[in-house]
């Protein structure tokens, strides 16, 4: 059976290695031309993620780096910075620039669908764990009229 695109295994053969990712513990980083090294965790590589609506990235910046302003139309983000000193922020409906300095341990949420940005501003390298959970968009499923099923 699939799910989402995605082969679902039988609840009987399930593991708990389905449920556990490794692949953070890479030491072979690549940083980009900002400054950056991303790692994720998503359905495609990791099963146990399958339907659930979450994702994690692990994102390693050089000095001065950059994770360059982007959006997630149907995520929220929830960033927690755990080495360094790293700036996020995001840009509300109202054009407003809002953002905190993050030290190891202190965590910082972007709501969905909002411009958002962060840059290390420390002294060395920084590393942080991003949390994408996806949302069900209710105006999709209360439109009016309401969305044709498939025929």
């Amino acid at each position: 059976m699939n799910l989402n695109d995605y082969p679902c295994k039988n609840p009987s053969d399930a593991t708990s290695d389905d449920f556990c990712y490794k692949g953070f513990m890479n030491d072979n980083k690549v940083f980009n031309i900002y400054g950056l090294s991303i790692s994720q965790a998503t359905a495609n590589n990791f099963p146990g993620l399958n339907s659930l609506g979450i994702s994690m990235i692990q994102a390693e910046l050089l000095k001065g780096g950059v994770v360059r302003p982007h959006t997630h139309p149907r995520a929220s983000e929830l960033v927690v910075c755990t080495k360094g000193r790293i700036l996020v922020g995001f840009v509300t409906t109202d054009s407003v620039f809002l953002y905190k300095i993050l030290k190891p341990k202190m965590v910082f949420v972007i709501p969905q669908a909002m411009l958002h940005m962060v840059i290390n501003v420390g002294k060395g390298n920084a590393l942080l764990y991003a949390k994408l959970q996806q949302s069900k968009s209710r105006s999709l499923f209360n439109s009016t009229p309401s969305v044709p099923d498939a025929a």
